[in-house]
């Protein structure tokens, strides 16, 4: 019977997080702070952390192979953290390139592509692998990355404009944004200052992490968290413990909300008429984002 299938109310579910952003701004030091983590440590960056690791990874098989001793395994890991996306993307590249008896994964398959949508095919059956620890094991999941600047046109408005988004294939990182519970930008925080009629950017050191989707880099989180957090376990910790989950009313109401101070007529009928297709919570969110890189805050 359907009913004794359907599940009913929230649940509280270990969480895949994607942790991006300049170099040198502490992504690592952040992601040891994490509950017993164990580092997959592709980039051999992690040594002047106090922290368990695996860094003899040269292969996929071997990183597969190291993914499910720590699902099978007898442990007291609470966490798993991948350091670098990049560095995983190289494995998983070299593996296509095996695959397909080509030195290059341009070349895979005859070209036009096919080695990229290869290697995005393959990225996915790792995030289900990652899912996997993180419902059968409880693991949480933090995945590092490095930013990369690029220039984007919005299709909307024909405006272009430069943003950070994740340093690899885009193919790739569309797997990594799309099946990640949370897409976190850390960078320094800057201020901007006005000095002999010059305007000049200032920084003092605060590092942050971003939350949400703005113009100038992907973001995104299901936890209702605020935009902006101190890049700081116990602050993030304590954001997390203070945010509920918002509800598709709830998202609804800020959307309406939200529009009242849009001046793009179309955009607002566009987003009017997306409302009326009663969408999911995660389109919901999506349409937030995305209606908050308009407005005015």
């Amino acid at each position: 019977m359907l009913s004794k299938l359907v599940e009913t109310g929230r649940k509280v579910m270990p969480q895949i997080h994607c942790i991006y952003g300049v170099p040198g701004v502490g992504k690592s030091t952040f992601a040891s702070k994490f509950p017993e983590p164990i580092f997959i440590d592709l980039e051999k960056g992690s040594y002047a952390l106090d922290v368990a690791r695996v860094s003899d990874v040269p292969t996929l098989e071997k990183f597969r192979e190291v993914l499910q001793l720590i699902l099978t395994d007898n442990h007291s890991h609470k966490t798993i953290v991948i350091d670098s996306i990049e560095s995983l993307e190289g494995l998983l590249s070299d593996f296509v390139c095996k695959e397909g008896k080509v030195d290059s994964i341009e070349k895979y398959d005859g070209g036009f592509g096919k080695g990229f949508s290869r290697l995005r095919e393959i990225g996915r059956e790792i995030m289900i692998e990652l899912r996997a620890l993180a419902e059968k094991r409880g693991m949480t999941v933090v995945m590092i990355g490095h930013s990369q600047v690029r220039s984007q046109t919005d299709p909307a408005t024909n405006a272009s404009y430069d943003r950070y988004t994740l340093r690899t294939n885009e193919k790739f990182a569309a797997v990594i944004r799309d099946l990640s519970d949370n897409v976190f930008f850390v960078t320094h925080k800057v201020y901007t200052a006005k000095e002999n009629n010059k305007t000049k950017a200032v920084s003092d050191g605060e590092r942050v992490l971003f939350t949400e989707w703005r113009a100038g880099f992907d973001a995104k989180n299901r936890l209702s968290l605020p935009f902006e957090i101190p890049l700081d376990y116990q602050a993030f910790v304590a954001a997390c413990e203070g945010a509920a989950p918002k509800s598709a009313s709830d998202l609804r109401k800020d959307i309406e909300e939200l529009i009242k101070g849009l001046d793009n007529e179309e955009l607002k009928t566009k987003v009017k008429a997306a409302l009326e297709k009663n969408p999911s919570e995660e389109t919901l969110h999506t349409i937030k984002n995305r209606v908050l890189t308009y407005v005015q805050i």
